[in-house]
């Protein structure tokens, strides 16, 4: 049974009655199959009253959950020396065991996804910006922070793809490269100059961010 033919039983009632595992996510919405992907893999069950909330802006704290469910697979990783990262001491002085996404944060910051800011924070309870996204992305997928574009020249040196991100732009070299890899178009696609560095990501662009790099989502 191929992929759309699985999701299509999915959505099919004992009495023959349609009905979406998110009530807000119709098959017209844009996100559409990368919200189900998203669900498919257990890396989100939405919102208690059936719900996705696909416009909601992602938290850091969130977005860390986020990754640790799709890179691990778990919601009680395990960090370094074998420890559960939930009994480990804190990375960040704002995140502490009380937090519900302290396990997940702790074992983003090992895996070198995030580093948090100069102040020693963590801000949890920020909506990520898609320039965090994108430094985030790049990290997971690729393993560094100073990533290689086309034609192995690093991604620091390269032209400028959007006008709003100049060389000098701290996430410059991860938006370069997330372009190159066909994860985002900008933020006015088709055919968009801007990539919108500062805008908070919501959760259905999330869906599409994280599809596109793991999945097989249209890019």
């Amino acid at each position: 049974m191929n992929r759309d033919k699985r999701c299509a039983a999915i959505f099919k009632g004992g009495n023959g009655s349609s009905f979406y595992p998110f009530s807000d996510v119709p098959p017209t919405h844009w996100a559409y199959n990368a919200i189900m992907w998203f669900r498919e893999r257990g890396i989100t069950t939405g919102y208690e009253d059936n719900t996705f909330h696909p416009d909601e802006f992602v938290t850091r704290g969130a977005m860390a959950a986020f990754f640790i469910r799709l890179l691990e697979h778990t919601d009680d990783p395990v960090c370094e020396g074998g420890i559960k990262c939930k009994d480990k001491e804190p990375y960040f002085s704002d995140v502490d065991r009380n937090n519900p996404f302290y396990a997940h944060i702790q074992r983003l910051k090992e895996l070198g996804i995030t580093k948090g800011y100069d102040d020693g924070t963590y801000r949890p309870e920020e909506s990520i910006t898609r320039q965090a996204m994108a430094a985030f992305l790049v990290r997971a997928k690729e393993g560094t922070d100073e990533p290689i574009c086309q034609g192995g020249i690093p991604c620091s040196q390269t032209t400028p793809y959007f006008q709003d991100v100049p060389q000098n732009h701290p996430f410059f070299r991860h938006i370069q490269r997330l372009k190159e890899l066909g994860i985002t178009k900008g933020c006015n696609p088709p055919e968009s100059t801007l990539f919108c560095p500062d805008k908070p990501v919501t959760r259905a662009e999330m869906a599409v961010f994280l599809c596109r790099m793991y999945g097989n989502c249209p890019k």
